[in-house]
């Protein structure tokens, strides 16, 4: 066991202690001054102690010295790291960005130069027409004076020029002027002209144009690339290319301007189609700013709208082709059994009584003289022969009556052809 000699000069406290258990507090005390004397730099009178407390003192700043040090080489080292890190993360961004760029200029068509920019867009054109009309035979005549891109020809209708612009302006009068010029050097009656990221100076969104008596162009602008719409748009003037080429004039002027009527009334939806395309455009360039963040709105929008516009699309084709198609539903040996019928009407009520025979024949309906009142016309089915209605042209305002209904329809010239539609819902019920 150690034995400790206390020197009285240096410490005389600890002769004065009146504690209980004095051994148990100065080995206290022997310990708490080491640990101290570990930790900090302590004063002592004597020489000896003062060399040990000095060398130990000495000996904890060189180490804390290298802990310093090597902490600061860490850190350095961190540092460097963190900076490669975040170039090579710089440039991976930049590299992901310029692909993702490419990837909407060639979604969009908006590529830098004009000729690429058309050659996407001839391309693309062609692409559809070559997919949705088989039977057709499409000529590519960019590369040849005084033509337009592309030329739509096939067995049952005119042929039809083709003219598409993808520029990022307004497309100018002088381009549409050369469209009709290069239409009337080759003698091409229909002409489609496709602006797919601009308007067209002076043309609605879908617009048509009746130039040189016999020549048509149908304008379709900012679209872009929309195969739906440009589908549409070229079924649209194969149809009325082909209803115009049939040499007939017993088709009266007032339905054909009622039908026109219904069309454009159906082309007025177009521009929420328009809108709806537009907004969509404009989310991907505010998108494309921050692209790193925000594909995944653009890809939403992308799919919401695109829903949408097949929606209005397959609205205005079936209302569009319903329209067109009751034309070819006409059969023109009837339409002689008309102007029999109407040898002896009054010249003032020829005109209005040839337009509702014309659409009792249109709906498979047919007509004869009354034997006992010849101011009336039996209208019956041709597959019973039964009676189902009366026509009387007497009044001044014609009556078209229903028996079995007890309805009663006064037509003037002015609802002549939209009271009919009430009328033929109500006999396809009897």
């Amino acid at each position: 066991m150690l034995q400790l000699n206390i020197d009285k000069s240096l410490n005389p406290w600890a002769y004065n202690l009146d504690l209980p258990n004095q051994q148990e507090y100065l080995n206290n005390l022997l310990d708490m001054g080491y640990r101290m004397s570990t930790l900090m730099k302590v004063n002592s009178r004597d020489p000896h102690t003062e060399e040990l407390l000095e060398l130990q003192q000495q000996k904890n700043e060189t180490c804390m010295n290298m802990t310093l040090r090597h902490l600061e080489e860490a850190m350095t080292n961190v540092g460097i790291k963190m900076d490669q890190i975040e170039q090579r993360a710089s440039d991976n961004t930049i590299v992901v960005q310029e692909k993702l760029v490419k990837m909407v200029e060639d979604f969009t068509g908006k590529t830098k130069t004009s000729v690429s920019r058309g050659d996407i867009a001839e391309n693309y054109i062609e692409t559809i027409c070559e997919t949705e009309f088989p039977n057709d035979t499409v000529i590519r005549s960019s590369g040849t004076a005084h033509e337009a891109d592309l030329q739509l020809r096939g067995d049952d209708f005119p042929n039809i020029m083709i003219e598409s612009k993808n520029y990022t302006n307004t497309i100018q009068t002088k381009e549409i002027d050369k469209f009709k010029y290069d239409m009337t050097r080759t003698n091409t009656t229909y002409g489609v002209f496709f602006s797919f990221n601009s308007k067209i100076s002076g043309k609605k969104n879908m617009d048509i144009e009746q130039f040189d008596t016999n020549r048509y162009i149908l304008y379709i602008s900012d679209i872009g690339f929309n195969q739906d719409i440009i589908v549409m748009a070229i079924n649209m003037l194969k149809t009325i290319s082909k209803i115009s080429s049939v040499n007939n004039t017993y088709i009266n002027r007032t339905i054909v301007k009622d039908k026109i009527s219904t069309i454009i009334y159906n082309l007025n939806k177009l521009p929420d189609l328009i809108r709806i395309l537009s907004k969509t455009r404009t989310t991907l360039i505010e998108e494309e700013r921050s692209i790193r963040t925000s594909m995944d709105n653009i890809h939403t929008a992308y799919i919401t709208t695109e829903s949408a516009m097949k929606q209005i699309i397959q609205d205005i084709e079936k209302d569009i082709h319903t329209q067109l198609g009751e034309f070819n539903d006409i059969e023109y040996i009837q339409v002689e059994n008309i102007e029999e019928l109407l040898i002896n009407m009054d010249d003032k009520k020829r005109e209005q009584v040839r337009a509702i025979l014309t659409q009792i024949y249109s709906n498979k309906y047919q007509a004869s003289i009354s034997e006992l009142n010849p101011h009336i016309y039996n209208i019956y089915r041709p597959s019973t022969g039964k009676l189902i209605s009366k026509l009387d042209t007497k009044p001044a305002k014609l009556k078209l009556s229903i028996p079995d209904s007890s309805c009663i329809f006064e037509i003037n010239k002015k609802n002549s052809i939209s009271n009919l539609k009430t009328y033929f819902q109500i006999l396809e019920n009897i």
